[in-house]
């Protein structure tokens, strides 16, 4: 994989479930996973921006989790990530009119959850801190729906790429791919 800048920005990790696993996330609580593919919609705003927070999730390893996100990663394969770079944190929240007071990560979240057939298998998990109405900012996919970001060829990964773009105010182009 390429190397993650260290700018602050927002990410969505592609995961792979090989099979349904029971867990305790955190004050959330048990649940089961479904076997499929999730894509987790986050924020890099903190020190080390994309580069840190993406990074961390990519690898997966965690002697202590911290974050919802750590706690299911050990037990996913990562499929691929993008991320969009933002600059200065605060321009994630100036954007447009409509998009005045919804963070770029729970736009994205909300364009996954809209997807048919798309499903959130544990509500709260990653937006505990949401103030945007998110369900969750994991989302699972139906089955055999995932884009493949490092080829982005199928008509899905162009697609959700384009709806990306658009919850950003950004072009396409302005979101990169591992």
């Amino acid at each position: 994989m390429q190397s993650l800048p260290s700018s602050t920005g927002v990410y969505a990790l592609l995961l792979a479930l090989p099979e349904a696993r029971s867990l305790q996330i955190g004050k959330i609580g048990d649940t089961t996973f479904p076997a499929g593919s999730y894509i987790y919609l986050g924020s890099a705003l903190g020190p080390g921006g994309i580069h840190a927070r993406l990074g961390r999730h990519i690898s997966g390893s965690t002697s202590h989790p911290y974050w919802h996100i750590d706690y299911l990663r050990p037990l996913c394969t990562v499929i691929g990530a993008c991320y969009l770079v933002v600059e200065d944190a605060v321009s994630i929240n100036e954007q447009p009119a409509l998009h005045q007071t919804i963070p770029i990560e729970c736009r994205w979240s909300q364009t996954v959850s809209s997807l048919p057939s798309a499903d959130i298998p544990l509500p709260g998990f990653g937006s505990s801190d949401c103030h945007a109405g998110c369900a969750a900012h994991l989302v699972r996919l139906p089955n055999g729906i995932m884009p493949d970001f490092e080829s982005v060829q199928s008509d899905f990964s162009t697609q959700l790429v384009k709806a990306f773009a658009k919850a950003a105010g950004v072009s396409a182009y302005d979101i990169m791919f591992l």
